[in-house]
């Protein structure tokens, strides 16, 4: 099989749908994000590894300006999975219903369980733990829909032998909006 036919895969994979409260966030403004996406590594012209991922969670403003969230996140491979917890103190930056633009700085945590079996049937396995950064640029098409880009850098012991490395991801994807009263 050739690359050019996983093209629309490809673009699939990278497309994330996230859902928040709306433009302007307030007391009560609830945000729920889910993604979800499938790869393929490929050696010369044969597949050599599948993967699907998956991710959800959750942030509740308590105040117009700060919110605590928590995310979920589930990975498979034939030969490995991977589920791993975030946990996210949020801050509104920019924001307004005047602005079609807002932004949202956070710090999170995340432990990850990493499970792994070999040819023959054993298992093994590893905890990664990580404290890191983002930003969530947004900007608002209407009331009710905006397209993010989601920058967030994780320091974490997930290195060769639990030495520490740098993660970085850049989600990029489409989110609604609506209110959630407390």
């Amino acid at each position: 099989m050739r690359l050019n036919r996983f093209y629309a895969l490809i673009l699939t994979a990278f497309f994330t749908l996230q859902a928040h409260a709306q433009p302007y966030y307030q007391k009560g403004t609830q945000l729920v994000h889910a993604t979800a996406s499938i790869s393929a590594e490929s050696w010369g012209n044969q597949v050599t590894n599948l993967s699907f991922s998956t991710t959800g969670g959750s942030s509740l403003f308590f105040t117009p300006k700060t919110a605590l969230g928590f995310e979920v996140g589930y990975r498979w491979a034939p030969l490995t999975s991977t589920v791993q917890i975030t946990y996210r103190a949020q801050r509104l930056l920019l924001g307004s219903s005047t602005k079609r633009h807002s932004l949202i700085g956070e710090v999170h945590g995340r432990l990850k369980e990493n499970n792994n079996r070999t040819l023959s049937g054993t298992t093994f396995g590893s905890t990664v733990t990580g404290l890191g950064s983002g930003v969530q640029y947004s900007y608002w098409l209407s009331s009710g829909a905006a397209i993010y880009v989601w920058p967030q850098l994780t320091r974490t012991n997930g290195g060769p032998s639990g030495l520490k490395q740098w993660e970085f991801i850049l989600p990029i994807g489409l989110q609604w909006s609506w209110q959630h009263k407390l």
